[in-house]
């Protein structure tokens, strides 16, 4: 048996965007074709919006860029049973860390 684990840091003051991201009328399609619940994305962007962390060579990916020709883009997506919460959770731990290491402004 083999698990593909991630580990993710809920407090890393990089990953500064949280949102739900579930697809549109999600309650119906997964009645219809199954589905894994609801989907939260986590992702970093900077330079106003126009670039997103990468990794590797590529620190600085625009994100314009499609996932497809760059797959090196440092997101998360965190399948859940209500991703509102879930949001609104990783996001008071993220902001409690960056209180507590004194990084309000980031």
């Amino acid at each position: 048996v083999m698990d593909d684990v991630t580990v993710l840091y809920f407090d890393d003051i990089h990953f500064d965007e949280v949102k739900n991201s579930t697809r549109k009328c999600n309650d119906i399609k997964t009645f219809c074709c199954g589905g894994r619940g609801e989907q939260v994305l986590i992702e970093s962007r900077f330079c106003l919006g126009m670039c997103k962390m990468g990794r590797g060579p590529l620190a600085c990916v625009p994100s314009c860029c499609p996932e497809c020709l760059c797959p090196c883009f440092v997101k998360s997506e965190l399948w859940v049973d209500d991703a509102m919460t879930a949001v609104e959770t990783i996001r008071m731990a993220r902001d409690s860390a960056k209180e507590r290491m004194d990084m309000k402004d980031y």
